[in-house]
């Protein structure tokens, strides 16, 4: 009979052909040039998440280091980490280190300011966050409220080929579902998708949080007879291609608007309309997104949206 060991390993080996990290790892994508931070607190459960990310991203960069945050009211006054025993900075720790992901699995509840600061390191350092979604449901991620970080569900991969889920948060907060390599819990799977965003940053270049979520998105499969609020958008499956489509679609030359903001709620949308002729812009390179539709325009989107089914353009 196999021991508990064994039985770990064959599943460990079964997760990598799947969603293609061994593939990966032979063509020499193994994280290597990023850096990522794990900002557990010292014991047994920083060790078996950092092997966690460390199964899929060997070659990555991982720094050690619970979070510090001070807040008065609803503004961080100091935000520090702990690395090597020295507390420094924060945002000097990810200037001096290039830290681009910081995972964490921790639950319970967070303050506002805390959650709208890191939401702030997302745009202004281009930090990716990511987070566990718990193990049960009512255990809220620490980072999971208000989308600050890409909160993670555990699904685990039977020996007859079939995906179950073995660990999941509290309903609407789960963003997507993994492996958890050799760990155990969404705190592992938290770090194993951290790794796989690595390998996916080594390959095919930076990007955004946001574009990240939408990249995650576009890879990842429905697992069948999984309700949605566990699993998310899916189980992210990593691309063989050579180039990331969402990406060149995010950033088409199209969207070169200059009152259309990066971050705009309607960007991606305002995107697609003008990808697929329904929508252009103003001579000046402006698209006046706040403007109201006027019965005219609408008439011709709409003639250009049947022009479009019917196969005319």
């Amino acid at each position: 009979m196999a021991t508990y060991a064994e039985l770990r390993e064959q599943d460990f080996k079964r997760q990598i052909e799947f969603n293609n990290i061994k593939k990966y790892h032979d063509a020499g994508f193994k994280g290597k040039g990023i850096t990522v931070l794990n900002a557990e607190h010292d014991g047994d459960h920083r060790e078996m998440t950092s092997k966690a990310f460390k199964d899929y991203a060997p070659d990555a960069t991982l720094l050690e280091g619970a979070i510090g945050i001070r807040a008065s009211g609803d503004k961080v006054i100091e935000a520090t980490v702990n690395l090597n025993g020295d507390r420094i900075c924060l945002e000097d720790a990810i200037d001096k280190y290039n830290i681009k992901i910081i995972t964490r699995s921790y639950s319970g509840k967070t303050p506002n300011a805390t959650l709208n600061y890191f939401k702030d390191l997302q745009k202004r350092k281009g930090v990716i966050f990511v987070n566990s979604a718990g193990n049960a449901p009512h255990e809220h991620g620490v980072w999971s409220k208000n989308d600050t970080a890409i909160t993670v569900s555990a699904c685990q991969l039977k020996e007859d080929g079939s995906i179950i889920m073995r660990y999941f948060g509290s309903e609407g907060e789960i963003d997507f579902t993994g492996f958890m390599a050799r760990g155990i819990g969404t705190s592992a799977s938290a770090p194993a998708i951290a790794a796989m965003i690595a390998l996916l940053l080594e390959k095919y270049g930076d990007f955004t949080q946001e574009e990240c979520v939408e990249i995650l998105k576009s890879i990842s499969i429905k697992l069948p007879n999984i309700e949605d609020y566990k699993q998310g958008w899916g189980l992210p499956i990593l691309p063989l291609t050579e180039k990331l489509e969402i990406l060149e679609r995010l950033r088409g030359e199209n969207m070169n608007f200059k009152d259309v903001e990066q971050d705009r709620w309607s960007k991606n949308f305002i995107k697609i309309c003008v990808d697929e002729g329904l929508l252009q812009g103003y001579p000046d390179g402006t698209f006046n997104p706040g403007a109201s539709v006027t019965r005219e325009e609408l008439a011709v989107v709409l003639v250009r949206l049947l022009d479009k089914i019917e196969g005319r353009i």
